[in-house]
């Protein structure tokens, strides 16, 4: 009978060592200073592909062809406030399936100042335009389509794409900076970067002419 209870707890001992080795290995490995690796290929690969998702619709519906094609569907008008609907909904999409990566890089919390500065930048230089017409409501009111027009004022006068550069400075002034804004802040800057250098400058030259080289030169 002792025989038996023996061996029942040796065999209790030898399990419990067995599942707490296994329970050890299945763990994160950890850092030479103690911290616990992040397993970050899944996150980065289901971020960057919600981040394709979004910039190819951006770059899609802003091509002239594309937005040609739209106005033999549905009225002119409604061209652009069917590229805000899209940005919105891919947006959502974005946001709610983004893969958190919560490792902190560093903090910063005096970033703040120049995180709000960014977005009120983006903002403002809105208005500098034609907020109302940039989100496609102004569009529902006209009979007929107005016709590109040169404008420089206010940021304008400083920069060629403030809006963007207000995105810029939101995106990397941060005061918690995690691995998953860095993934973030390096996928939309080199979006920023290429759409505007191989798209968007040869538009608006298109669009403008001269003028618009002008305005690139001073």
């Amino acid at each position: 009978h002792n025989v038996g209870l023996c061996r029942i707890h040796q065999f209790r001992r030898e399990f419990a060592a067995a599942a707490s080795s296994k329970s050890r290995s299945a763990a994160p490995a950890l850092d030479a200073d103690g911290p616990i690796r992040e397993d970050v290929a899944w996150p980065v690969t289901n971020n960057l592909g919600l981040l394709s998702v979004f910039f190819a619709q951006h770059l899609l519906m802003a091509r002239g062809n594309f937005k040609k094609m739209l106005e033999t569907l549905v009225p002119w008008q409604l061209e652009r406030s069917l590229y805000c609907l899209a940005t919105s909904l891919t947006l959502i999409i974005l946001i709610t399936r983004w893969a958190p990566l919560p490792t902190v890089l560093f903090d910063l919390p005096f970033a703040w100042l120049p995180h709000l500065l960014g977005w009120t930048i983006a903002f403002a230089s809105s208005f500098m335009i034609d907020h109302f017409e940039l989100f496609g409501t102004r569009q529902l009111f006209m009979l007929e389509k107005p016709s590109l027009t040169f404008q420089s004022r206010g940021f304008y006068r400083l920069v060629r794409h403030p809006v963007m550069t207000g995105f810029l400075l939101a995106f990397w002034a941060f005061p918690t900076f995690s691995v998953g804004r860095l993934v973030f802040a390096v996928a939309n800057s080199a979006f920023i970067f290429l759409t505007v250098a191989y798209f968007e400058e040869p538009d608006l030259q298109t669009a403008l002419g001269d003028q618009y080289r002008d305005y690139q030169r001073s």
